[in-house]
């Protein structure tokens, strides 16, 4: 299923105005549908950051194997510490199979130093659909009567 994944954190450090942010997807998300800047072009950081409400500025969003860098371009604000942060990334396919999950990734960047980090963040349970609209048809409802053979 491709879904919209809200990535939500309370970055320790200032994430400065030229600052990177670096989400890792375990292996099977398929990030191959995001929209990233070599499609699109320079993304408004309104578009990325859900509920940053200062000057965002602009941002790169670029994939490498499974990790997302959303890399701030120098025009907006900083982004406060301890204040909580989402980022919303589309068109993102979960993993063709149900089960756990590998963990997640997140780290913060200033010039290309690691300012905060989490490098296990919990595993997402993927579960399946039920069937919809789903009957069965016997061709007799008699206990103990044989059906015909198909």
């Amino acid at each position: 299923e491709v879904v919209t994944m809200n990535v939500s954190f309370t970055p320790v450090n200032e994430i400065p105005p030229n600052g990177h942010i670096e989400v890792v997807f375990p292996d099977g998300v398929d990030l191959s549908l995001l929209p990233t800047s070599p499609q699109v072009g320079i993304f408004n950081g309104a578009q990325i950051f859900e509920n940053f409400v200062a000057n965002n500025g602009n941002v790169v969003v670029r994939v490498t194997g499974q990790a997302v860098q959303i890399v701030r371009d120098n025009s907006g604000d900083a982004i406060p510490a301890n204040v909580p942060f989402s980022l919303l990334l589309t068109n993102i396919r979960n993993v063709p199979v149900p089960g756990l999950g590998g963990t997640y990734i997140i780290r913060t960047k200033a010039h290309d130093s690691l300012m905060d980090h989490n490098e296990s963040v919990a595993a997402t349970l993927f579960t399946t659909q039920n069937f919809k609209n789903v009957t069965l048809q016997l061709s007799t409802d008699v206990a103990g009567g044989l059906c015909a053979r198909r």
